[in-house]
């Protein structure tokens, strides 16, 4: 599957799967970033924020495998959270590999 990426203005979806982490998924708003225009107190927060704390503006991050960045997940919940953002295109073309009520 590879790794995918929709981007809806500021806000960056990633999802797909790979040996090392399994299925992922990603979201990151760059609105929510460090910034050298923002005060420090700000970019605290931006640092502190999300799962990676890199000041990056990610603040939901999935994965299956135990590896990587993110809250580890089994595929039944990773897929919940892609049809919520219907990726159903995506959960249909695992369904085969997976009993999954995501895409009934």
């Amino acid at each position: 599957m590879g790794r995918h990426e929709i981007i809806q203005g500021s806000i960056k979806i990633a999802y797909g799967h790979d040996r090392a982490t399994g299925y992922f998924f990603s979201v990151v708003d760059e609105r929510l970033a460090y910034s050298d225009s923002a005060s420090e107190a700000s970019n605290e927060i931006a640092r502190s924020f999300g799962s990676v704390n890199d000041g990056g503006g990610g603040y939901f991050d999935l994965n299956t495998s135990g590896i990587g960045f993110g809250r580890t997940v089994d595929v039944q919940t990773l897929l919940h959270f892609w049809k919520v953002l219907a990726l159903r295109h995506v959960c249909q073309s695992i369904r085969f590999h997976h009993d999954c009520s995501c895409t009934k």
